[in-house]
């Protein structure tokens, strides 16, 4: 500790010094190479830092940024020049948290540097809705560009989001995908947004990796109320450190340079079931699970992944949730000394000659290979702060250290050790003659313990060995009594005693929650607390007796048989691509099988991550179902790769003409913003719908003039064009070698040279005929003045929107020319529409749609119709009386004028000059046949003469019915211009 007081010596006499240099970074800040440390940090992590500065080459370049944020050499006080650049570019701040922060430097030589939190990484922008809703807020949170998330100096790919809220009193346990959903596939929104109601707008997000173990976690920000706001949070000075990152006994230190039988996470036990071939197993003290099939060694458990060395597959790194679901291959290298430590897994590589090399791959790999540290031949590993600590069996055995990057590579220690674990900010190991020593990790203090038989007082040659998380127990194996079990405490003296724990022969100890794992040869047992024999409390000298045992851990046997399962299983989704390292993310964790007392489960199974039989479309896939080992097999066939939706552009010509659908270039010769990956000999195809049913056009990609952009352009014609009203088309890519690709449903931006039919509704008439209980009723007329938008051949079309069943068509007719007096005015057409009875309705219900009581009124030439959108819309009244029948109003000045038509003599009669139908059904006259007021005048039906008409007029004749209760009743009614003559 003499260099650690002189630095903290120095820091304190920086204070008085005054010095010029500038500097962004907070005050009392150490810089050590490419690293600065907050004084509070310092003062944490005294050993950390022991580590870092008596392995530092760096040792004499030492700053320290003082309370006017100057930067000084620390030990001799001299001030680093405003134009140096001595300093690394790029610094990984550390606060007393722990939480890191870039910082970079700008500036140059002649303005002088200064170093500045990094404010263009470390940033989330996220896409928010904030609604009020009373005293609440809806907040809807996704983050729908992996780009627009940046965790340095973190390496972990961000891949998952959490939402933190005060006003839910805690973080939502929901966990959400960041980016966009893959519609292709059968993604939905709602695996990438984040909803929650709360009475406060104040959030932070948490950003996750893909093992969903949080990186970072931003800054607090009060959202706005508005809609669909961009909003920046910053994660500087938010990282949150997570014990998960942190390598710590309570993870087993000590169990993994046991070959890592064992862990504890979250109240569970997660070990390598030696009775069952190696499998993982967990329990609970109460419940035990076998959750995967593989031979397991080095067992780690991180958030909510397992991570291990696969004996069973070349002793590659795999990765499996602790629900046994999610296994992958994180790393390809023969890996053994396995060790999960913040954002890195370490290991042991072998390449086959035992070479041992230290090796780190990022934790969220795929089938990669690691990157060298060291090309020391290594065992042991151990990892204190941004140290490595291991034997080099190229230098005997020597305990060396060396950097997580590869640098400050120092002998601590020239004794041939083995089991070297961390306790008590000290290195305890086993020499080769079974010696218990201890060492600093700075090399700079060591000793050796005598460890001796507490009933023999013998000394003990330790084999094995494994200390507690607490540092204060020590479990081993006694050569001298046959490799038995021994359990010791760890003090700070010469000597210790140790009492024996198992009476059997060990191999390895793994320490987890209470339970003490020991293996002998391929089993595994668990040893009980030593009991004092009930037949001799004591021996002959007096002391105690005591009657020892181990439970044998076994395979556990399932109570019930798998008597039938899909022994085919079949795919997630179809895989895609051309790459076939992604295979494995199609295969089911599950299946669905029956068991023995007619149950059915889902069942996990374990799928070989190295297919043997693959050819040009389809990769076989065998599997076991874990716990019961029934075996499951899977044909799974590559796909072409779809075509992104934002690379084809839909040309819907309206009616028959031509379609176009254009892929990577548009209908002008532009690029499109998001292109297809096109390949030469693609063969891509147009659908009308999702089903493939009816193949509307196709086109074979072809070398493009002057090697530019692959594009694709496919024409629809005659009767493969599509419709006017249509949605969507459908189309696939069949690449070479691989099987059609998924649909992907292409939205049609309207209809391209759509006609237009623009009258005004008061060109248009509807006669609307009101429908009686029985049903009876007459056709409704839509009757279309003249007007010059109409030509030849056209077709004007009647529609009507319902509430249950949309849109429908209820007529049509072709237009009629209408004949002008003047030959030099343009030809203008009509059209009268005969709609059948009771199609037009009135609708007096208290249910409110789109369309209610309105017709649409359209027009088609022989190529296609007028938009729907832009149809004319007409209002539908109450029904009108039914007609009356021909009706002819004639007579004389002096004889009288008279109705000629035929008159029930069952009704009333009425007449009006200058009237409208009235409504079917409207009261008329009172019960006695008087006219209410209405200007209606009651003729004689036996002697239909009417008074005070004149040649000319528009004379209006009603038939009424006398209803007993209500008065006469409007019940058909027709009019016809009087003729009078002299």
């Amino acid at each position: 500790m003499k260099k650690i007081k002189v630095l903290v010596a120095s820091v304190v006499m920086a204070l008085s010094f005054s010095t010029v240099a500038l500097a962004a970074l907070p005050a009392n800040t150490i810089i050590i190479g490419d690293k600065a440390y907050s004084m509070d940090y310092i003062s944490k992590n005294l050993g950390q830092l022991s580590d870092i500065l008596n392995n530092s080459t760096q040792y004499q370049s030492i700053y320290y940024v003082n309370g006017l944020s100057k930067i000084v050499n620390l030990f001799d006080g001299e001030e680093l020049s405003t134009t140096s650049s001595s300093i690394s570019s790029s610094l990984t701040y550390y606060d007393g948290s722990g939480n890191k922060t870039m910082y970079t430097r700008s500036g140059n030589s002649t303005t002088g540097y200064t170093y500045d939190a990094d404010k263009t990484s470390s940033k989330i922008n996220a896409t928010v809705t904030v609604t009020s809703i009373g005293s609440m807020y809806f907040i809807s949170v996704k983050i729908p560009y992996a780009s627009d998330v940046n965790v340095a100096p973190y390496t972990l790919t961000p891949k998952y989001f959490k939402v933190i809220n005060n006003g839910t009193n805690t973080s939502s346990d929901l966990i959400k995908k960041i980016g966009t959903p893959d519609t292709d596939n059968g993604e939905s929104n709602d695996d990438y947004i984040l909803n929650l109601v709360t009475t406060d707008r104040t959030v932070r997000i948490q950003i996750l990796s893909s093992d969903k173990v949080a990186i970072a976690t931003s800054e607090p920000k009060t959202l706005s109320v508005a809609t669909s706001q961009s909003v920046p949070f910053n994660l500087d000075n938010y990282y949150t450190p997570t014990t998960s990152y942190t390598y710590t006994n309570t993870n087993g230190v000590g169990n993994l340079n046991n070959t890592g039988l064992a862990t504890q996470s979250n109240g569970w036990i997660y070990y390598s079931n030696l009775g069952d071939g190696g499998g993982i197993y967990k329990t609970n003290g109460v419940q035990s699970y076998k959750i995967c099939e593989d031979n397991a060694k080095f067992i780690n458990v991180v958030g909510d992944w397992i991570y291990y060395s696969n004996y069973g597959d070349g002793q590659k790194i795999y990765k499996v949730k602790v629900d046994g679901t999610g296994r992958r291959i994180v790393c390809t290298d023969q890996a053994s000394y396995v060790l999960v430590s913040g954002e890195y897994i370490y290991y042991s590589y072998h390449s086959g000659n035992g070479t041992g090399n230290i090796r780190k791959v990022s934790r969220d790999a795929n089938r990669s290979a690691g990157s060298n540290i060291t090309s020391d031949e290594a065992e042991y590993l151990t990892i204190s702060g941004d140290m490595i600590y291991y034997t080099n069996k190229t230098e005997g055995n020597s305990i060396y250290s060396v950097s997580i990057n590869g640098g400050s590579r120092t002998k601590i220690s020239t004794d041939s050790a083995k089991f070297i674990t961390f306790a008590n900010n000290q290195i305890y190991y086993v020499t080769d003659s079974g010696q218990l020593k201890w060492i600093s990790k700075t090399g700079g203090s060591f000793g050796s313990i005598q460890v001796t038989n507490g009933s023999t007082g013998s000394s003990a040659v330790i084999g094995a060995m494994n200390i507690t998380s607490d540092g204060k127990w020590m479990y081993y194996t006694d050569v001298a009594d046959g490799n038995k079990l021994y359990r010791a405490p760890i003090v700070n003296y010469l000597k210790i005693s140790g009492d024996k724990y198992a009476d059997s022969y060990a191999d390895f100890i793994a320490l987890a929650g209470s339970n003490v794992y020991y293996s002998k040869g391929s089993s595994m047992f668990i040893a009980n607390e030593p009991t004092i024999s009930s037949g001799a409390s004591s021996s002959s000298s007096g002391s105690s007796v005591y009657q020892y045992s181990s439970t044998a851990v076994a395979k556990i046997a399932q109570p019930l048989k798998v008597v039938s399962y899909d022994k085919v299983a079949t795919p997630t989704k179809n895989a895609v691509g051309t790459n076939t390292s992604n295979l494995e993310d199609y295969l089911p964790d599950k299946i669905t099988a029956v068991l023995s007392d007619g149950s059915v489960h889902e069942v996990l199974v374990d799928w070989d991550l190295n297919p043997k039989t693959t050819n040009s479309a389809a990769t076989q896939y065998t599997g076991k179902v874990v716990g019961y080992g029934s075996k499951v097999s899977l044909s799974l066939s590559m796909a072409s790769e779809t075509i992104p939706v934002k690379s084809i552009k839909v040309i819907n010509n309206a009616g028959l003409l031509d379609d176009k659908i254009y892929i990577n270039k548009d209908d002008t010769g532009a690029e499109m913003s998001t292109k297809a990956n096109l390949q030469i000999g693609d063969v891509i195809k147009v659908y009308r719908d999702s089903s493939k049913s009816e193949l509307l056009g196709q086109d074979t990609v072809v070398p493009s003039l002057g090697g530019g952009l692959l594009n694709s352009i496919i024409t629809l014609a005659q009767n493969k064009t599509i419709a006017d009203n249509a949605e969507y088309v459908y189309v696939t890519r069949t690449s070479s070698g691989v099987l059609e690709s998924d649909v992907v449903q292409v939205p049609i931006s309207g209809v391209s040279g759509t006609p237009t039919f623009a009258i005004s509704t008061s060109d248009v008439t509807l006669t609307n005929y009101g429908t009686l209980q029985n049903g009876l009723s007459e056709n409704d007329i839509v009757q279309i003045a003249p007007t010059t938008q109409l030509q030849q051949g056209d077709i004007v079309n009647i529609y009507k929107n319902t509430k249950d069943n949309g849109k429908i068509k209820i007529a049509s007719q072709m237009v009629q020319y209408v004949q002008s007096s003047d030959p030099f005015s343009p030809n203008k057409f009509s059209a009268t529409i005969s709609v059948p009875a009771g199609y037009i309705e009135y609708d007096s219900s208290g249910d409110t749609y789109d369309g209610k009581n309105k017709i649409y009124i359209t027009k088609s030439t022989q190529f296609a119709e007028s938009s729907w959108e832009k149809a004319i819309k007409v209002d539908v009244n109450q029904g009108v009386a039914l007609p009356l029948g021909q009706l002819i109003i004639s007579g004389t000045s002096t004889s009288g004028v008279f109705v000629r038509t035929q008159l029930d003599q069952n009704y009333e009669y009425y007449y009006k000059v200058g009237a409208s139908t009235p409504e079917l059904g409207s009261i008329i006259t009172d019960i006695s046949g008087n006219p209410l007021s209405g200007g209606w005048t009651k003729f004689d039906k036996t002697n239909p003469q009417l008074t005070g008409v004149v040649n000319g007029n528009d004379v209006y004749v009603l038939q009424v019915y006398i209803d007993p209760k209500d008065g006469g009743k409007a019940f058909r009614c027709s009019h016809a211009t009087a003729v009078v003559t002299p």
